[in-house]
């Protein structure tokens, strides 16, 4: 299937985003912003409510699931668990695949 002539653009639909409720990161999971991406980033979200969204800013409020990661300097299972992911996706491209062969060839611990 050929890309259309006039973009994918010309799949969306203006009314798309009216009375839909999404997900947004709040700054709040540890992972702050720079200001300029902060800046950008609040933009974007106004953009998105003057096209009729509801932003849900806290979609984990009273489930418990932060206390999943609690303990956890940095969600570091997470990123070990994604450049396992990674590092065996690398196949025959890398003198590496695996975070333990990593840590081996680089002297570094995760």
């Amino acid at each position: 299937d050929a890309i259309p002539e006039e973009g994918y653009v010309s799949f969306l639909d203006a009314e798309g985003l009216q009375g839909k409720r999404l997900g947004v990161y709040d700054g709040n999971w540890g992972n702050p912003l720079s200001p300029e991406v902060e800046a950008a980033y609040d933009e974007i979200l106004g953009t998105i409510m003057e096209l009729g969204a509801e932003l849900v800013t806290n979609v984990f409020n009273e489930t418990g699931w932060s206390g999943t990661w609690d303990g956890i300097p940095g969600n570091i299972s997470t990123l070990y668990h994604g450049l396992s992911l990674y590092f065996q996706d690398l196949g025959d491209t890398s003198d590496f695949n695996s975070v333990e062969e990593w840590e081996e060839k680089t002297n570094r611990t995760m």
